[in-house]
C-alpha cells in the first residue's frame, strides 16, 4: 500500500498540479509554495479566475493571495527568496517564449513577468520598447 501511495505522489510530481480543479481557498493556501516549474500554470489559472470575478471579489482574492504568499515565504532567507524569484522569472520567461504575443497577453503572463522584473523589461519575445514619456510641453 505504501508503494502505491508513493508511486501516486511521484507521478503527481512528474505531471504537476491541475490548478483548474483546485478551489480558490486551495490556490490561496499554496501561494508562495508552488514549484518554480509550475508557477506559470498557477498564474494563468489565477488570471482566469480573477478576470471572471467582480472587482470587489477580485480585490479581496488578490489580498488573500498576497497575505498567503508573505506567510508562506516568511521563513526564507533573503538569499533564498531572491534565488526563488530569479528562478521563477526564468521559468516564466521560458514559458512565454513558447507563446504568441496574443496568447501571452490573454494568459496574464506578460503582466506577471513585468512584475517579476525590477528593470521592467518587456516579455522575452516581445519587442516592446518603453514609450517616450515626454510631456506635451516638451513638444
Amino acid at each position: 500500500m505504501k508503494k502505491v501511495i508513493f508511486a501516486l505522489a511521484f507521478v503527481g510530481l512528474l505531471f504537476g498540479h491541475d490548478f483548474s480543479k483546485m478551489s480558490n481557498e486551495e490556490l490561496i493556501g499554496i501561494a508562495g509554495k508552488v514549484d518554480v516549474k509550475e508557477v506559470a500554470d498557477y498564474q494563468i489559472e489565477l488570471h482566469k479566475r480573477i478576470k471572471e470575478m467582480k472587482k470587489a471579489d477580485a480585490k479581496e482574492f488578490h489580498k488573500k493571495l498576497k497575505e498567503a504568499t508573505e506567510k508562506n515565504t516568511e521563513n526564507m532567507t533573503l538569499k533564498e527568496f531572491k534565488e526563488r524569484m530569479e528562478a521563477i522569472k526564468q521559468a516564466v520567461g521560458e514559458r512565454i517564449k513558447t507563446m504568441s504575443k496574443e496568447e501571452c497577453k490573454k494568459s496574464g503572463l506578460c503582466h506577471f513577468y513585468k512584475h517579476l522584473d525590477h528593470k521592467k523589461e518587456a516579455c522575452p519575445h516581445h519587442d516592446d520598447k518603453p514609450k517616450d514619456k515626454k510631456s506635451k510641453k516638451d513638444k
